[in-house]
């Protein structure tokens, strides 16, 4: 007999018509309401990038690279979301992730989404965990008696039991860390400000004399006042800044991800079709404009020469707060106390992102078990961690995988509206009746093709720096270092195309025709419910 496709069109993997009035998953407490996701998704999405890394971007990129590589990256992600929110819209499913690519391309493609992003979620645990514990290191020697690894075993206990409450609970509380998280960002933007005025007992007016707009060209580790410039390792002119700002677009894609969570939550939300809509289209618009924002004020006050930066390829980088570029402004103005709180909120902030990460891990875990041709699930025994790695390697690791599932939900839309082509008037996509029922984002396929062509992108050049030190016989960085770095960047993507391959020549699994998509399509658009209203942007920041 052939076998049940979980992903039948609809209907929810359990065989339960996909409509409002009744539950999605009868294993999951439909408890999530909007501001529970949106807690969520933020929480997940502002961890540690932009309080460290806005420093590194400083010293490649300068003072308005690094704003303007978040706001590339910013762009190339939101694309990705746009194109998501009218999937869920459409198609509010548990394991929304696996289940748009296993529909609108091939059920491999679906599984290799699946495992890719838990494989990505259980790294950036240990990134964010490794870096919150190391944080702590801006006490010493005050603290000399508490050891990293006691550290490590605290947070991840912490992280363990908060994901044991349930679910409506862990919704609040991830509310809650929602809005300390943006308050602390807000409050950053205003301090910034007032040091740039003059703030501080050691305060005076900065302006824009610390402000450099952009470097003289790339170099490896950035720029510092120290070594203005290796003269072995350097692209220098147009070409050379161009290089720099693209750099640290790659690396700030790791500072955007974690809007993907919303998706996650479809399963547990109340009205999946009006908040998980909304929070789509909206959500990630909130850290993109508050990490351009708080970016561009930081360079006004730190120098992209500062030699306390924090800067790519060097292993000896003292991964505390001490490196935060707000930080540095803060005790250039000789503010007391202040230094100390705000490292202290940096701890929280990674830690907590944390906590949102094993949701996402365990749900997706959660769905891929329910799946009956999948035979077996993954497991990864515990592996030691020197802490001399570089920080980058797991952010990289992390980053590069996402930036593949990111392709692949673009990809699916792009099918999916390509489908829709060969609608009825049941379903089809220009249809008025679409419109009223779902969301339809403007512009598309446009939206879905820039995010598929930019992620592929930034999957190929991200350990670009890597190779081309190694092609260029720099000795700023030993070889060890730069073949462990091209592996955080590129090992992500070997294992979800070999995932991919490996799936499709066991099961034999093939590229679904437009033809079939339609025609589920319109069987999907009889068994719904009827017009469901996204949820206001006002909701949204509730």
């Amino acid at each position: 007999m052939a076998q049940e496709d979980p992903y039948e069109f609809g209907e929810e993997l359990g065989g339960t018509e996909t409509n409002d009035t009744q539950p999605y998953n009868d294993q999951l407490d439909q408890a999530l309401d909007l501001h529970h996701i949106t807690g969520i998704a933020i929480t997940g999405t502002i961890g540690i990038g932009l309080f460290i890394n806005t420093g590194e971007f400083i010293t490649i990129a300068g003072s308005l690279g690094a704003p303007l590589a978040f706001a590339i990256a910013g762009f190339i992600v939101g694309c990705v979301y746009v194109s998501l929110a009218e999937m869920v819209c459409l198609r509010p499913v548990p394991g929304a992730l696996m289940a748009y690519p296993s529909e609108f391309v091939d059920e491999g493609l679906g599984y290799a989404v699946g495992i890719i992003y838990i494989f990505a979620n259980c790294v950036v645990i240990i990134a964010l965990t490794q870096i919150a514990a190391l944080i702590t290191g801006y006490w010493q020697p005050k603290f000399e008696k508490i050891s990293v690894s006691g550290v490590i075993a605290i947070l991840l206990t912490s992280t363990m039991l908060s994901n044991t409450l349930g679910v409506r609970t862990y919704g609040w509380m991830e509310w809650f860390f929602k809005w300390l998280k943006l308050i602390l960002i807000f409050g950053l933007c205003a301090l910034m400000i007032a040091v740039n005025v003059g703030a501080g007992p050691l305060g005076h007016y900065i302006g824009f004399t610390n402000y450099t707009a952009f470097p003289p060209g790339y170099n490896n580790t950035g720029f510092r006042y120290s070594n203005a410039k290796d003269h072995h390792v350097d692209i220098s002119g147009g070409g050379g800044r161009f290089l720099s700002i693209w750099t640290c677009v790659t690396l700030a894609t790791f500072a955007y991800t974690g809007g993907d969570m919303v998706m996650v939550a479809a399963g547990e939300a109340r009205n999946p079709r009006r908040d998980l809509t909304a929070a789509a289209k909206y959500m990630y618009l909130v850290p993109a404009c508050l990490y351009v924002l708080a970016s561009f004020l930081v360079g006004l006050n730190v120098n992209f020469l500062d030699d306390r930066l924090f800067r790519l390829h060097e292993t000896q980088n003292d991964i505390t707060g001490k490196l935060s570029p707000f930080i540095i402004a803060v005790q250039r103005a000789g503010i007391p106390f202040l230094p100390g709180f705000l490292n202290g909120c940096f701890l929280f902030s990674a830690h907590t992102a944390t906590n949102a990460s094993v949701y996402a891990a365990s749900r997706t875990l959660f769905q891929i078990s329910r799946l009956s041709r999948f035979a077996f699930l993954p497991s990864k025994s515990g592996e030691k961690t020197e802490f001399k790695l570089p920080i980058n390697l797991f952010s990289r690791m992390y980053s590069s995988c996402m930036l593949c599932v990111y392709a692949s939900e673009c990809l699916a839309f792009y099918r999916f509206y390509l489908s829709t082509r060969a609608c009825g008037e049941v379903f089809g996509r220009n249809e008025p009746s679409y419109e009223r029922k779902y969301f339809r984002a403007r512009r598309q396929p446009f939206w879905s093709l820039v995010g598929l062509v930019g992620c592929l992108l930034l999957v190929l050049t991200s350990g670009w720096t890597a190779i081309y030190q190694l092609a260029s016989g720099s000795e700023s960085t030993t070889k060890e270092e730069l073949a462990v770095e091209i592996l955080g960047a590129y090992l992500g993507p070997v294992i979800f195309c070999g995932i991919y391959l490996a799936y499709k020549a066991v099961y034999s699994t093939q590229t679904k025709s437009l033809e079939e998509i339609a025609r589920h399509l319109d069987q999907t658009a009889a068994n719904q419910g009827g017009v469901v209203d996204p949820a206001p942007i006002w909701d949204v920041l509730r």
